[in-house]
């Protein structure tokens, strides 16, 4: 389940879709952007119908672990624009009610060898 709910996320990201991000983002979500700064709901999906995200990548190598009702992901992707290499990043999801939702993510450049 967690892995799918990543790839929805990639692509809701990706196609700027601020329904899916609105569904995917838990409310108390908080998480750490490429730039190191804090990122929150809000400022990911600021009109829940309008459009949001914008990390543009197409994602692979899901791993995901089930705690409870706590999950981790992580995962490798790649930039979709031309040259700009690699990322990785680590989702945390929180299962609320029969809802699993995103609380944290952090996302990181890898360094071009």
């Amino acid at each position: 389940v967690l892995v799918s709910l990543t790839k929805e996320w990639t692509n809701a990201e990706t196609q700027r879709d601020g329904a899916a991000l609105d569904r995917l983002l838990a409310d108390d979500f908080v998480g750490i952007a490429l730039s190191g700064d804090k990122v929150t709901k809000k400022m990911i999906v600021p009109d829940p119908k309008g459009q949001g995200g914008g990390v543009s990548f197409t994602g692979d190598d899901f791993v995901a672990h089930v705690y409870g009702d706590m999950g981790v992901v992580t995962g490798n992707g790649t930039w979709t624009a031309k040259d700009k290499g690699t990322l990785c990043f680590t989702l945390a999801f929180v299962k609320r009610g029969e809802r699993w939702q995103i609380v944290t993510v952090h996302i990181s450049q890898v360094p071009k060898p």
